[in-house]
């Protein structure tokens, strides 16, 4: 059981890595205007660092806690903040409004997808460990 919790806590921390430094440098949002102003996918992408963040921070904290409701716990925690970082670009604070622009065409799809796994295996991971047998006192030893 402890290598596959570890497996869900690496895949958090990879999925929570690549959301920040993905919206940062591998599928960046439009640059700032000719006079120096942002626009609002900049924004998002603040945000969306700012929650991979979180998300690392709690991936960290799933690999060094040993007990398995805590891990069930943190699955739980990580699934509301993967659904905020899809909110982020797809409308709470929203991108550029041309699909053209390489916000729409290359940040909204991956944290889409980025976002959607996280969700997906924060909730089955969640699931997996509230349903487990407890250790019985015969096989402690």
């Amino acid at each position: 059981m402890k290598n596959k919790d570890n497996i869900f806590g690496i895949i958090f921390l990879v999925l929570g890595a690549l959301l920040s430094a993905g919206t940062a440098w591998i599928f960046p949002v439009c640059g700032p205007k000719d006079d120096g102003s942002w626009m609002k996918c900049h924004w998002s992408s603040q945000a969306l660092i700012g929650i991979g963040v979180v998300l690392v921070v709690l991936a960290v904290a799933y690999l060094i806690v040993p007990q398995r409701h805590a891990k069930a716990g943190m699955s739980l925690a990580i699934i509301p903040v993967g659904l905020f970082a899809i909110a982020v670009p797809n409308g709470l604070i929203g991108l550029c409004g041309m699909a053209e622009m390489q916000c729409r065409a290359t940040t909204q799809p991956a944290v889409t997808i980025i976002s959607a796994a996280i969700v997906l295996l924060a909730a089955f991971n969640a699931i997996r460990l509230f349903r487990m047998e407890p250790k019985r006192e015969t096989d402690k030893k």
